[in-house]
This record gives structure tokens, sequence and C-alpha cells, in this order.
């Protein structure tokens, strides 16, 4: 059941005026995809994009602090144009899970809406690059072991039920469905990224067909 049916105007989350849709879904996801779903949905290229690509942004900063230290006009735009396929993945993968427009509204919009709650792994990237990046080599590798190694299990655990509450209020599947489509898509998108990284060297039709038949298997009902 669509669950823009069950919501009405009496139960609809009132959006505190102080946060960002970005920020109350780190702290508050299923009250702001709540109040998400029950907003008129958009469309258009730069709404399906702006955040994907504010995702790859902080991922080419974050690697080009840490692989060089510095950040540069010339290695930020190269490391950011190759890390487009992270975003790009998710993208993929969440319509190969949805499947279906949810409630009617854009593709555009349900992209944008899912990365609405992307900011659990964002926040923890720019805090990891920092304490990397600006600190002694031997202070940040004690905070890697002692501090953000274990907060990653939490991070895993929060982005997930993030996850779980777009799945849930969005797409508008039930509790058990929008469990198994978090499950799906990790796997799509982890899969997917691993396969980038073990086979560098295959080639582009290789890999599209090696893509194709993962989705296919793993989007089945």
């Amino acid at each position: 059941m669509d669950q823009l049916a069950i919501l009405d105007s009496a139960t609809v989350p009132t959006r505190p005026a102080f946060w960002s849709l970005d920020a109350w879904a780190i702290c508050r996801p299923k009250r702001a995809f709540q109040f998400i779903a029950a907003q008129p949905a958009g469309g258009g290229l730069w709404l399906a994009i702006r955040r994907p690509l504010f995702v790859t942004f902080v991922l080419g900063c974050g690697i080009s602090l840490l692989t060089t230290g510095v950040l540069t006009l010339r290695v930020l735009l190269s490391v950011t144009t190759y890390w487009t396929f992270v975003p790009a993945i998710e993208a993929v993968a969440l319509v190969a899970v949805v499947r279906r427009k949810p409630g009617g509204a854009t593709w555009a919009a349900t992209i944008d809406r899912f990365f609405v709650g992307h900011g659990t792994w964002t926040l923890f990237l720019i805090l990891l690059v920092g304490s990397l990046a600006f600190t002694p080599p031997h202070v940040g590798w004690r905070l890697l072991l002692t501090t953000w190694l274990p907060m990653l299990g939490v991070v895993i655990g929060w982005s997930a039920y993030v996850d779980f509450c777009f799945f849930r209020w969005i797409s508008g599947a039930s509790s058990g469905g929008a469990v198994a489509r978090v499950l799906v898509h990790r796997v799509l998108v982890w899969i997917t990224v691993f396969i980038i990284f073990a086979v560098p060297d295959a080639s582009p039709a290789a890999f599209a067909a090696e893509l194709r038949e993962i989705f296919e298997e793993l989007a089945r009902p």
C-alpha cells in the first residue's frame, strides 16, 4: 500500500525551521521521510544530479586531501570526475530495486529524495578525512583504529535504517519489503564497486555485461 495514503494532514510531521532536510534525515529519518513523502515531487535533470554531485565533490575533496595533502583544482577535478561512478551506481541500483516510480513521482525526485539520506555517510567521510589529513600521522592512525573503525559499524547500521525509512515511506514498501530493498540495494552497490576495483583491466563491454547480469539476478522478485 502507498504510504502516502496512510499519512493525512494531521500526521505529517512539521519540518523544523532551523534544519535542512539532509540534517533532519540524519537525526530523525522517519519523520523526515514522512514529511518529504507528503511534498509535491518535482522533476528535471538538476533535481536528479544535485545531491549526487555534492556526494561526488566530497569524495573528490577527501581523496585529494588524503593522497596529496592539498586541494588543487586540477587534482580535484580529475579525482571528482573519476569518483562519479559511486553515486551513479547508487542511483542505478535504486532504480533497479524500486523498479516503479513511487506515488507517481518522477525518477529525478526519487533519486533526489534517496540522496537526502546520504548525510550520515557524507558527515562521516568529512570527519574521517579531517582527522587524517590535518593531524600528525601517528595521531591519525590512532584515531583510525580507536575511533573511526568502531564508528564505521555505527554508520553502516544507522545509514541502513535511514535507507529503510526511505523505502518504507517514499517507495511505499512494507516493513519487510523495505528491509529487503535495503539489503538488495547494498548488495548491488557493493558488488559493483568491488568489481570496479578488483577487475580494473576489464573492458567496458565485459564490465557492462557483468553489471547487467548482477542487476538482473538480484533484482528478480
